[in-house]
Formats: C-alpha cells, sequence, structure tokens
C-alpha cells in the first residue's frame, strides 16, 4: 500500500513535472534566458529544480482546472457529453429511425469544431437505452463507474487523462508566461519612461533596451529579449495547447461512452 502511494507514475511525469519545469523555463526566457544558454547547476540544484518543478506542477493544475476546464469549456462550450449525446436529424428518417449510413470524415474533425460533434445515432440509442432517463453529467458518472470496470477501456481512458490534463496545465502556463511579458513591456516602454521623464534627477531600473543590449553581449537570440514576440509565442502555444486539451479532453469521453455502450455487463 505504501509502494502504491509514493510510486511516481507516467500521469505525475507529464501533468506534473513537465509542466512545472516549463512554467519555470518560461520565467528563465522572459527575465534572463541567459542562464538556459549557460546553466550553472550541480546534482544538489537539479534536485531541488526537480522538486520544486513537481510541486509548481501541482500548484498549476488549481487554476488549469477550475479556469480552463470549469469556467472555459465547462460553462461555456459545456461539457462533452452535453454534445456527444443530442438529436442529429440528419442521422434519422422522419419517423425517427437511424439511418443506416457510415459517417464520411470531415475537415472539421481537424479542427475545433469536432468538439460539437456528436456520436453516431445508433451508439445513443443504446446509450440511452441502457442509461435509462440520465443525462449530462449523471449520464457520464454511470457511464464512468461501468467503464472504469473493463481494464482495456480504463488503460485508453488514463491514456486521454494524462493528455488532456497535460495539455491543460501547459496552457495555464503559456497564457501567464504571455501575460507576464506583456506586463513586463508595458512597465519597460510605458511606466518606466513616463516615470524618468517626471524624475529626470532619479536613479531607475535599466531598461528594455539596455537589458537587451547585456543579453546581447552574452550570445543570447534576440528574439529571447523582445517581450512582444515572447508574448505572442507564449500566447500561440496557449491556444495550441488549448485547442488539444479540447481534442484529448472530448475523446476521453468518448472512450467512455462508447466502452459503456459496449460492455457486457452493467454496473446499474
Amino acid at each position: 500500500m505504501l509502494e502504491r502511494l509514493i510510486a511516481f507514475t507516467e500521469f505525475d511525469i507529464f501533468a506534473y513535472l513537465i509542466v512545472g519545469l516549463a512554467a519555470l523555463g518560461s520565467l528563465l526566457v522572459i527575465f534572463h534566458p541567459g542562464l538556459l544558454i549557460h546553466p550553472q547547476i550541480g546534482f544538489g540544484g537539479s534536485l531541488a529544480v526537480a522538486i520544486g518543478a513537481y510541486t509548481l506542477g501541482h500548484l498549476i493544475s488549481i487554476p488549469g482546472h477550475w479556469l480552463i476546464e470549469e469556467a472555459l469549456v465547462r460553462r461555456q462550450f459545456l461539457a462533452p457529453v452535453e454534445h456527444l449525446i443530442k438529436k442529429d436529424p440528419k442521422a434519422r428518417d422522419k419517423a425517427g429511425n437511424c439511418l443506416l449510413i457510415t459517417p464520411e470524415p470531415e475537415w472539421t474533425d481537424a479542427t475545433i469544431w469536432a468538439y460539437w460533434r456528436p456520436l453516431t445515432c445508433q451508439l445513443q440509442d443504446r446509450i440511452k437505452q441502457r442509461s435509462s432517463d440520465a443525462k449530462g453529467r449523471e449520464l457520464f458518472a454511470k457511464a464512468y463507474a461501468a467503464a472504469r470496470s473493463d481494464a482495456y477501456a480504463r488503460d485508453r481512458m488514463l491514456i486521454f487523462l494524462r493528455l488532456y490534463t497535460f495539455s491543460r496545465n501547459l496552457a495555464v502556463v503559456m497564457f501567464a508566461a504571455a501575460t507576464i511579458a506583456l506586463f513586463l513591456l508595458f512597465k519597460d516602454y510605458i511606466v518606466m519612461p513616463a516615470w524618468r521623464r517626471s524624475h529626470p534627477q532619479s536613479t531607475a531600473p535599466p531598461t528594455a533596451e539596455e537589458i537587451a543590449a547585456q543579453f546581447r553581449l552574452e550570445r543570447v537570440a534576440t528574439w529571447a529579449t523582445h517581450r512582444l514576440t515572447l508574448a505572442v509565442v507564449f500566447t500561440l502555444f496557449g491556444l495550441g495547447l488549448l485547442l488539444r486539451f479540447m481534442e484529448f479532453y472530448r475523446l476521453y469521453s468518448v472512450e467512455v461512452l462508447t466502452s459503456y455502450a459496449s460492455a457486457a455487463s452493467w454496473m446499474e
């Protein structure tokens, strides 16, 4: 029991450790990119970084769950189960029976619009027959309880769980890094010049141009010293990871519901 409690799994590596390392790395890129090119750290420092990154990854998971999964996706776009189980007039005849057609792949399957695509008509009918009047979260909870009893389905569910948690948490890191870069850009190019003009005799911190010049002396890439470029890059990465999160989140729900529909025994 103790060994299982302290076991370090793939989920810990993807969802927390790598995310924490990415958060520390993004801070270095913003504040001191020279350390990424010429790191000066020993075994003890590496161990401290790993522990700190793992802990930071757990902390990042909190806003990841509340801000992206709950506030954005579940409340604005609705949970995947709400879109997977819904009426599709094109898949039924006038009597309400399912048409015997094979859904053709669409170009929207590779875009965010796939998030709103329902399951096939036949599969939805099988799920509704098994679940009685259950809908939404109640249906998903019932399907999850049944699907996790299947070892094969449970393994596939864990794969998608690991992937969507990783994408969600890393998206938080990217958006937070973009926000920090924009804040520093605002401070360096708007707040500090105005302060210098109003306090010409005072000593102020170095400007962004002075910092950039120092970094160029250290042979650091010029793009890494440009806060606007960093903000755009971090934002694009964040948007891409958000889309990947929604894709894996949907596939996780698809796996739960399809396993529930095809299971040989059902937990009522």
